[in-house]
């Protein structure tokens, strides 16, 4: 990217830095979706620079390409999608705006397609309801993260998925969030945010 900006003196020493940036072997040391979605973030800005070409045909692969690696990187972790917004917040300063939505919009449509699609055919029809019976609502890790330092409790796990159904363990959790709001002074609730602080970032351990 940097090379394609610049020029390739730059890019070498943009390489030269990376190598000397340590959070990105301590980060990378642990499987989590964070790690699989940087290569994604980087190809997104790559191939966005790359689809600046005079080529008609080169420029509608690349936006497919696009398309694609956006979806991919949205549906392992939401936050990809930050670059693509990121870079069009840059853009509409940089760019003439009818160009712009000329390059966006046909993105847009293939991620939503492609969203569709997947939500239809993998989601609906090959992954029947049966197997996410151990499937736990979104109240469930907000009340996880009220408790103590906020890491994964099996406690909490086993509290949620001893209600049958996903309305049932969306309730129960809702419940439980309710009566931690309530019990809790504002100092506690300051107290609980200040210890998550300090536990999320007192290492490299990001699973926290």
């Amino acid at each position: 990217c940097v090379k394609k900006i610049f020029n390739r003196e730059k890019g070498i020493l943009f390489l030269i830095i990376a190598v000397f940036t340590t959070p990105l072997y301590l980060y990378c040391a642990e499987y989590y979706t964070d790690v699989f979605s940087m290569p994604i973030s980087v190809l997104l800005f790559y191939i966005w620079i790359c689809m600046d070409v005079n080529n008609r045909r080169k420029k509608t692969i690349l936006s497919i390409i696009y398309a694609v690696i956006l979806f991919i990187g949205i549906k392992i972790k939401l936050t990809s999608a930050f670059v693509f917004i990121a870079i069009i917040m840059y853009e509409l300063g940089n760019r003439n705006y009818k160009e712009l939505l000329k390059r966006v919009l046909p993105i847009g449509a293939i991620v939503i397609i492609l969203t569709v699609m997947f939500d239809q055919i993998i989601v609906n029809k090959l992954a029947p309801k049966e197997r996410w019976i151990n499937e736990v609502p979104k109240e469930h890790w907000i009340m996880m993260g009220m408790n103590g330092v906020g890491k994964f409790s099996y406690e909490e796990y086993k509290y949620t998925n001893s209600n049958e159904t996903y309305d049932q363990k969306k309730k129960a959790d809702i419940r439980k969030i309710k009566e931690r709001i309530v019990n809790r002074s504002t100092d506690e609730h300051i107290k609980n945010i200040t210890l998550k602080l300090g536990f999320a970032w007192h290492d490299r351990n990001i699973l926290g």
